[in-house]
């Protein structure tokens, strides 16, 4: 018998896994059938991500050859984000049925398109991406033929450049020149070298010339006999009227001449040949000796050339037999499939398959119908609007009650704070006034000055006044320092109190004290 809520055991786990994968809230998802319909969701979410994470794997493996276990630690890291992005797409479509907010009107068809088709675009990129290293699994073995077949081709074309180059110029040059003093060497001398000799080489050049502007000539006469229907990069610069005319004349005429110079080069390098030849015959212990003393030169440059050419061919064969990665993997077979129509008919399926696959969860969430639990779920969400909506404003009120109680608090104290202050001025100005002796004498020794006699501060040749006053009348109270005396009123107090604070207030009239009673001499 199974237990309250659905779940019976493994089998209660492994739903309520599947029910995880799918997104859902479990406190509201209490009817069987939306149970059974998020476990299905779920179930696709999980397979989507399992193959995302054996295309991931794949992928590692063909394009860095790590080990297995950095490949398995690469495809987990990719199934938990798929499978996550993947409950994000599904959570994120969950449609409001009860009073649709206006930020959230998906209720209708048309809402609920244009929610699905951004997700729908990403779902496709990833499919995509998820595609390639499967399908390129699956056409492993037509593919490594066709990557022989690319390799080939790629050293072909290497070596052919490397041999056209000025490195295989320069091989074919010292390998002629070799096979000529080896040919000098075992002939005795007999078998002079007329090739390298300097006039047949400059004969042999102007022959050639020679040849390339006869060639010209004839093509061009060819071509005003004819009209411009043979060739019409070769016929540039004729009349293109068909027809022997005068300009047919003209290019056969030059082209005959040309033909007469050639002839003429020809019985010269023939007569150079047979004199050099003739030549050797006298001097061929020479020539045997020359041959000797040129071959070695000629062999180690050779062989330099060689292994420098030799060591750039074994490594661009090398890094080219290694490269065997995802890319150069799609470029085989692009070329299948071009190559082969049905090939490309596979694949093209193939690919949707598995693009459909990687949909899999939005596929099941659009076409799945609402059910009771969208409906608990719309309530939930809009009590939870509403209980966030109270609690801020509850906040907002709490921080204007502390506002108010704070400003009541400052108003109410004022007058208190200002009946102490002026208590406290009045208790200081009764000290002071009961203290004018002490003060009067200190004021009368400290402005006292010295007489010129010496005798008890009197001046026998001053004058002096009536008893008690000074020669030129009352003696006038000493001058004060600016500020010493003056005691801050109660408004200036209250103030400062107000706009300082208490610790301000307190310094100011210890500040007071301490200049109005700590007098030098004292």
């Amino acid at each position: 018998m199974s237990a309250p809520g659905g779940y019976d055991g493994d089998q209660g786990k492994r739903r309520s896994l599947l029910i995880w994968y799918a997104g859902a809230d479990t406190r509201l998802l209490k009817s069987p059938t939306d149970r059974l319909r998020y476990t299905c969701l779920g179930g696709a979410v999980l397979f989507t991500a399992a193959i995302a994470g054996v295309s991931m794997f794949d992928a590692v493996h063909m394009a860095l050859r790590v080990p297995i276990l950095v490949q398995l630690g690469v495809a987990v890291v990719w199934f938990v984000g798929i499978s996550n992005l993947d409950r994000w797409f599904v959570t994120s479509m969950s449609l409001r049925h009860v009073q649709p907010g206006p930020w959230d009107d998906v209720a209708s068809e048309g809402g609920k398109l244009r929610m699905a088709l951004p997700r729908v675009a990403m779902a496709l990129l990833l499919g995509f991406l998820v595609s390639t290293p499967l399908t390129l699994q699956i056409f492993d073995s037509e593919i490594q033929q066709e990557i022989q077949q690319i390799h080939q081709n790629q050293l072909d074309s290497h070596h052919k450049q490397v041999d056209t180059g000025s490195t295989g110029r320069r091989i074919a040059s010292l390998t002629a020149r070799r096979d000529a003093l080896n040919k000098v060497i075992e002939s005795n001398g007999l078998t002079p070298d007329v090739e390298n000799d300097p006039d047949v080489k400059a004969l042999e050049t102007r022959l050639a010339a020679l040849g390339t502007q006869y060639a010209d000539l004839s093509q061009k006469a060819t071509c005003e006999d004819t009209g411009t229907t043979v060739d019409l990069s070769t016929c540039k610069g004729t009349t293109g009227k068909q027809g022997r005319g005068k300009w047919f004349d003209y290019y056969t005429g030059q082209a005959d001449s040309v033909k007469a110079q050639m002839n003429t080069v020809n019985g010269q390098l023939s007569a150079r040949r047979r004199q050099i030849v003739k030549g050797a015959k006298g001097n061929s212990a020479t020539a045997v000796a020359r041959a000797r003393r040129e071959l070695p030169t000629v062999l180690a440059e050779l062989k330099t050339a060689q292994t420098a050419q030799d060591t750039l061919t074994a490594g661009y064969d090398r890094s080219v037999l290694r490269s065997t990665g995802l890319l150069i993997r799609i470029q085989a077979l692009v070329r299948i499939s071009k190559g082969s129509p049905i090939t490309f008919v596979v694949e093209l399926l193939l690919w949707a398959v598995l693009m459909l696959i990687d949909c899999l969860p939005m596929i099941v969430k659009l076409s799945s119908t609402p059910g009771p639990y969208e409906n608990l779920l719309a309530r939930q969400q809009e009590l939870d609007e509403n209980l966030g909506r109270r609690a801020q404003q509850a906040e907002q009120r709490a921080d204007r009650v502390y506002i108010d109680v704070k400003a009541d608090e400052r108003e109410r104290s004022a007058p208190m704070r200002a009946r102490a202050d002026a208590a406290a001025e009045h208790r200081l100005r009764e000290n002071h006034r009961h203290r004018p002796r002490e003060r009067a004498g200190r004021h009368t020794r400290h402005n006292r000055r010295p007489r010129p006699d010496g005798v008890n501060g009197a001046d026998p040749h001053r004058p002096t006044g009536p008893k008690g006053l000074g020669p030129h009348g009352p003696r006038r109270a000493p001058k004060e320092r600016a500020g010493v005396h003056d005691w801050p009123s109660v408004e200036s107090t209250h103030q400062a109190y107000t706009e300082g604070g208490f610790a301000y207030t307190l310094f100011s009239r210890v500040f007071w004290l301490k200049r109005r009673y700590e007098r030098p001499g004292r």
